[in-house]
């Protein structure tokens, strides 16, 4: 029995043209869009005609986009134990141990995803029913695929680059370099929102306010945002002082260099503060609120993971409207 001899399944789309099988798609569900539909069955069309012969066609392919980030994870474990080899001679500093712990974390993440992979693969394979839902399923494998690959390349890429960092003073402090970099557009994004702000809170009246949320929200939000960004300093600084210290460290000026940048640049942190400090609010609701924050991020001292750093700012920022 050929494939498209099977008992055909309810609202079978087999044996369509490619337009009819959109429109019977999109007829039975009228929300989706036709464009998707569209794009979404020409997966399992051939010469435009939507069949279930095409639908395993896909299927055959796709076993080997599945199996390729299983290989590039492979690869990446590898690259991390040949990382780990190098950084043998530093891995007593914190900033070492700290980028060698993130490198695990995120190898242990694509390992523990990947098999999830091959599961769903045999199960899209098994799959005789609707060809629209087999052809979805076939989508979203592919892009997880896709997305584990981009995952896995990007770490054996960080690795790489994490070698030449250990190797070369060069390297670590034009790095560090950019980070200042980063800081400082940041403070930048962060004063020119904060200057907003303060500008509406001073101005505002009963009858008068010129952003379109409540004004105390705003300053809350950027106040969590100005805070958090606080814990850059902390975190840069005990990085310059390993980078200082490094085994080995040849005589440089570019240290003294950076420092004081880094000074400026939190210079600069704190008249934002400032700025913000004068046109808040000494209510009980957002100064506890913002006390609150401060302790939660009491908790995290260099190297810092700024994952779970960035995962606690948002937890808080979801929570600003409730405060009014």
């Amino acid at each position: 029995m050929s494939h498209e001899d099977r008992e055909p399944a309810p609202n079978s789309l087999a044996g369509r043209s490619l337009d009819d099988a959109v429109d019977a798609v999109v007829n039975r569900d009228e929300s989706h869009d036709p464009d998707e539909v569209r794009r979404v069955l020409s997966s399992v069309t051939e010469d435009g005609v939507v069949s279930t012969d095409a639908a395993d066609d896909a299927v055959a392919h796709l076993s080997k986009v599945v199996s390729t980030p299983e290989t590039r994870t492979e690869l990446a474990a590898i690259a991390l134990a040949d990382a780990k080899e190098a950084a043998e001679p530093v891995a007593h500093l914190d900033v070492v141990q700290a980028r060698l712990d993130q490198y695990q974390t995120r190898l242990d993440e694509l390992e523990a995803y990947v098999p999830d992979l091959g599961e769903e693969l045999q199960a899209v394979a098994a799959d005789d029913g609707d060809l629209y839902e087999r052809a979805v399923r076939i989508q979203r494998l592919t892009t997880a695929a896709n997305r584990t690959q981009g995952a896995a390349d990007e770490l054996q890429v960080d690795l790489e680059e994490f070698e030449r960092w250990l190797s070369n003073q060069t390297v670590r402090y034009d790095e560090f370099a950019d980070e200042l970099d980063a800081l400082e557009g940041s403070i930048e994004e962060l004063t020119a929102r904060a200057e907003e702000v303060a500008s509406v809170l001073e101005t505002a009246t009963e009858t008068h306010v010129t952003l379109n949320e409540d004004p105390m929200a705003s300053w809350v939000d950027v106040s969590l945002r100005h805070r958090a960004l606080g814990l850059l300093f902390d975190d840069l600084r005990a990085e310059l002082e390993t980078l200082r210290e490094w085994p080995d460290t040849e005589s440089t000026d570019r240290a003294a260099d950076l420092q004081a940048r880094l000074a400026d640049l939190r210079t600069r942190w704190e008249t934002t503060g400032d700025r913000l400090a004068a046109v808040g609010s000494d209510e009980a609701r957002y100064t506890d609120f913002l006390e609150a924050f401060e302790n939660d991020l009491d908790a995290y001292e260099p190297p810092i993971d700024w994952r779970e750093v960035q995962s606690t700012l948002d937890d808080y920022r979801e929570r600003v409207d409730g405060l009014a």
